[in-house]
């Protein structure tokens, strides 16, 4: 069995996100976290009036409870659902992140209120990685 690793460079996050113009007006008066966790990896980029002011790079933690308020949005998958997530065109029910966590083994997690309120945003992000992920092991 073959080990899949699907990483993303916190730069090119940060810069593909800011230089989106469909990403900054979904996300524009956003302030708080989004993590994404890829396997055992998690990259938590802060978000500051719609802006990624920082990508952090650090081992996966753990699904965080969900709590209206935390201002902390969670996207977990394993690393073999990432590489499907992230091929261009994307097999069915990876085109998104809910339609992946009601079907495969993605989940979502953290503030309700944020994920929602920013849905568009975070749904936007997913074609951005698609464009910028390392897939190794394939």
């Amino acid at each position: 069995m073959q080990v899949v690793n699907v990483t993303f460079s916190p730069e090119q996050i940060q810069h593909s996100f800011n230089d989106d113009p469909e990403f900054r007006l979904y996300s524009r008066y956003w302030n708080g976290t989004l993590e994404f966790g890829v396997g055992n990896d998690s990259y938590t980029l802060t978000m500051s009036d719609g802006q990624v002011s920082a990508v952090d790079k650090h081992g996966f933690g753990g699904p965080v409870s969900s709590g209206t308020g935390s201002g902390h949005v969670q996207i977990h998958a394993p690393a073999d659902d990432w590489a499907m997530f992230v091929q261009d065109p994307a097999p069915p029910f990876y085109l998104d992140y809910y339609s992946a966590s009601a079907h495969h083994d993605f989940s979502l997690g953290g503030d309700p209120d944020l994920l929602w309120a920013y849905y568009p945003a975070i749904r936007r992000t997913s074609e951005l990685f698609r464009k910028i992920a390392q897939v190794e092991g394939e």
